[in-house]
């Protein structure tokens, strides 16, 4: 089993640092960055001694992002807030020499690296409302009242395969009959895999989105 990797923070100073739990070894490293003098400190500690340790440097553990498919809110260069969709480096979403996380937006497979603390602001739980490009998935088949609307409401959804794809965002929208009434017996859910560049974080105007897909 390998070692495992942990952001630590301090809120009080923003002092960071990457926690690693040598599990052959049985002792806990942390090299520790703090803002204020721009120095690094490295400390060692056994198996035991470390949970208290981090109390006295007042240091926490915050939520870790290991799943797929996890996405972000990505502020552009130009002010615009895309969906991002953290990736992987090296079997791993956590970097920790750097305590940051890579995330991509954009066609082609550009990287953007983000500080562990902004990751967590922007985090985008499962569940939130996002919209889908229906120009980007012509397979999509929408009511012929609505077929020039250009958004799809969905939402985030967790990966429902064992083994997902890196980079793909899954998004549950819901479906009906295509003479069905919007009674809820007839609705139905359907889980799509799409690139975070296909989604948009917002609708300008509600009128502009479809809000079921319709099956045969």
């Amino acid at each position: 089993m390998g070692n495992t990797h942990y952001a630590a923070w301090r809120p009080r100073d923003k002092a960071f640092g990457s926690l690693i739990v040598h599990t052959r070894d049985n002792h806990v490293t942390l090299g520790l960055f703090e803002p204020d003098s721009g120095d690094g400190t490295d400390y060692q500690w056994d198996t035991e001694e470390w949970p208290d340790a981090l109390r006295e440097h007042e240091l926490i553990l915050p939520p870790m992002i290991w799943r797929s498919g996890a996405c972000v809110r990505v502020e552009t260069r130009d002010g615009e807030a895309r969906v991002g969709c953290l990736v992987p480096t090296d079997g791993c979403n956590y970097i920790a020499h750097d305590c940051s996380y890579m995330a991509v937006c954009r066609p082609g497979g550009a990287r953007k690296r983000l500080h562990f603390a902004k990751v967590l602001e922007t985090l985008l739980p499962v569940g939130t409302e996002v919209f889908v490009k229906l120009a980007s998935q012509p397979q999509l088949r929408v009511s012929s009242g609505e077929a020039a609307r250009p958004l799809l409401s969905a939402r985030l959804n967790a990966p429902t395969v064992e083994d997902p794809e890196p980079g793909k965002v899954y998004v549950t929208c819901m479906q009906k009959p295509v003479l069905a009434r919007t009674d809820a017996s007839e609705i139905s859910c359907v889980t799509l895999v799409l690139d975070p560049w296909d989604l948009e974080l917002e609708a300008e105007d509600p009128s502009d989105v479809v809000r079921y897909l319709v099956s045969a």
